[in-house]
């Protein structure tokens, strides 16, 4: 058998570096789109968050710069409904504050100073403060009745949140079993060029002769 063609093709793939870092960053934008940003996110943050996800990934190819890529944008989602969670429930603690007053005072009465106290309004503010002291409560009841409200929204959020930590665990385990497999075979690519190079065709069949009967 003539092992000439496989020499020269082993050899060239075992000391082919692959497209530049700069070439495989085009195609990689090109793949991916546009950053995934939304309005008032901060794009400079999400390079940096890149660069140092990159580090640490330390990608050799393009398979492994999308999983790299892939764990960036899953983990600037996960972080981006964490804080889009609080966001929500400080948006809605007037309806946390509505609860507790109508235990405290007249529909009519507490409306008007929920309103006024989400509103910053330093009378209603102070009334609704001495109305919680007196009845032993403080801001954190507002913010936990506010959580009991909106509780099914509460929980979609964290649903999503919990969603996506799964897609990105199992991603750091598709990436590591993957770079395994990928340097298992490289190093048997050149093992093989190895033995092309210093023993010839006849000491290569040898050693896949030998290889194969194990």
């Amino acid at each position: 058998m003539d092992f000439s063609g496989l020499k020269e093709m082993t050899k060239t793939s075992v000391r082919a570096k692959g497209p530049s870092r700069s070439k495989t960053g085009l195609a990689l934008r090109e793949l991916l789109g546009d950053l995934p940003l939304l309005n008032g996110e901060n794009a400079e943050a999400f390079d940096k968050f890149c660069r140092d996800v990159s580090r640490f990934f330390s990608p050799t190819n393009i398979i492994e710069e999308i999983y790299a890529r892939n764990y960036v944008d899953l983990s600037w989602e996960i972080e981006r409904y964490r804080r889009d969670l609080t966001h929500f429930i400080n948006a809605n603690l007037y309806w946390g504050l509505l609860d507790v007053l109508h235990r405290l005072t007249d529909y009519e009465k507490a409306e008007k100073l929920a309103k006024g106290w989400v509103s910053a309004k330093s009378q209603e503010v102070q009334v609704v403060d001495q109305m919680l002291a007196d009845a032993g409560l403080s801001r954190d009841h507002i913010r936990a009745q506010t959580m009991a409200v909106k509780i099914e929204d509460i929980e979609r959020f964290n649903h999503l949140i919990v969603v996506l930590e799964t897609r990105r665990d199992s991603l750091i385990r598709e990436f590591e079993r993957f770079r395994a497999t990928y340097r298992r075979l490289h190093s048997k690519g050149a093992e093989i060029a190895e033995v092309v190079e210093l023993g010839g065709p006849h000491r290569l069949a040898s050693s896949v002769s030998r290889t194969d009967s194990a």
